[in-house]
């Protein structure tokens, strides 16, 4: 999969990415962004890092969920944020080694244990899986974990044999593993799904009230 990216660094008003500060240090296309490609407490997740793409633009099989995407309205609101995952999905796309060795140092210089990939965007193509691949395998100390629409159109065999990687499919025997509650009760009841609290719970958070997605697979969300 080809995917031509533009890159613009129009941001808030109050950001000037073609002048360096205390976070941009790193001079990329004529900008500068953070060497630190990871994000950590977004509100609603504690002790977690978050690696972020852009929602829809990084999802291949975005069709049945691209018109309810909650992270695509984070990102039409917060203009930083549309910049910061779409520096992301430009590395990812035309830079990978770059990109690996910003996540690595990253990874290497801090104590968190547990990373969450793509709480925006998705899997967008098999050279982007495998870096991850190679990440994963070098901090078996630190668990990965994921949701994705797309196992089925890349090879995931080599990343789901990590150990300390969980990839969760984004349907449950054919059926979203979102919706309103009558729906995530009826994935309870005929498949076993676990009701994410922090769909019901809004003061919970991942990391702190739950960590059911670190380790496990059938989990079902309330539709935001």
């Amino acid at each position: 999969m080809t995917n031509i990216v533009k890159l613009t660094f129009i941001g808030a008003k109050d950001t000037n990415y073609f002048e360096s500060s205390m976070t941009r240090t790193l001079k990329y296309k004529g900008g500068f962004i953070t060497p630190k490609r990871l994000t950590n407490d977004n509100g609603k997740l504690h002790g977690i890092l978050t690696f972020d793409l852009p929602a829809v633009l990084s999802c291949p099989n975005c069709a049945s969920c691209k018109s309810t995407c909650y992270a695509l309205q984070a990102q039409m609101q917060y203009p930083d944020t549309r910049v910061f995952r779409l520096t992301n999905f430009h590395l990812a796309t035309f830079n990978l080694n770059k990109l690996q060795t910003l996540i690595e140092a990253q990874l290497s210089g801090t104590s968190i244990k547990v990373v969450r990939l793509h709480s925006s965007g998705d899997f967008f193509s098999q050279k982007y899986i495998d870096m991850w691949a190679n990440i994963i395998s070098k901090f078996p100390k630190k668990r990965f974990y994921t949701y994705s629409k797309v196992k089925k159109m890349f090879d995931f065999s080599y990343i789901t044999s990590l150990t300390n990687f969980n990839l969760i499919t984004s349907f449950i025997s054919g059926f979203l593993n979102y919706g309103d509650m009558e729906h995530c009760q009826t994935l309870k009841k005929r498949f076993k799904a676990f009701i994410c609290p922090c769909g019901i719970d809004k003061t919970a958070k991942c990391g702190i009230n739950c960590n059911y997605c670190v380790k496990n697979k059938k989990v079902c969300f309330l539709q935001h």
